[in-house]
């Protein structure tokens, strides 16, 4: 790893010169030309808290620390998918997590889809999926629509019992509260692409 000076490696000062930025030289002028409307602070806890992901790391000063950078993308991203409403509010300590979840209009909910839907012969499949707002909820990527005929609800629980069996419940109810550009959407709608591009 190359140094120049005591003061960075040579790849950190390619990403600065790149147009990456650090954290610790972030402000608040920059993140309003880029349309993101809080503080500094609150963009460093999402960045903390892992909303935010850095694109590279690199080592600077002498004592080689090791220190993340992020493209503007990062704000884009920050403004356009995650839910900063309510995760203001979590920053500010006047929700938390746990909370936001308790007040979802959610309920837990037998389904079963059709084999044909996977693409092979066989029985039903059995899921247990959250219903939110007109769907059916497996994972945070996948999904269906309530009223689309590809699945039936078999039963209706408003609590979650025991012998629930979905183990992406916990990732869902907070990707519910946390973001608002849910990849169960995106996939649902390529799929839909899809198969009016397969019918002609």
């Amino acid at each position: 790893m190359a140094y120049i000076g005591r003061s960075m490696s040579e790849n950190a000062h390619n990403a600065y010169r790149k147009g990456l930025f650090t954290l610790s030289r972030l402000k608040s002028d920059f993140l309003k030309k880029y349309h993101f409307k809080y503080s500094v602070a609150f963009f460093k806890w999402l960045c903390k808290n892992k909303y935010i992901m850095p694109n590279e790391s690199h080592h600077v000063s002498a004592s080689c620390r090791l220190v993340c950078f992020y493209t503007v993308k990062c704000i884009a991203y920050a403004n356009s998918n995650l839910n900063l409403v309510n995760l203001y509010k979590v920053y500010l300590e006047k929700e938390t997590v746990d909370s936001l979840i308790d007040k979802l209009p959610i309920l837990f909910t037998r389904v079963i889809v059709s084999s044909n839907h996977f693409k092979f012969v066989g029985k039903p499949l059995k899921f247990d999926c959250i219903k939110y707002n007109g769907y059916l909820i497996w994972s945070s990527n996948k999904a269906y629509i309530e009223q689309s005929g590809e699945c039936v609800i078999s039963e209706i629980l408003l609590q979650m019992p025991s012998e629930w069996n979905n183990p992406n419940t916990r990732n869902v109810l907070e990707m519910l509260v946390t973001k608002k550009n849910l990849s169960f959407q995106r996939n649902l709608r390529k799929e839909r692409t899809w198969r009016y591009t397969r019918n002609g």
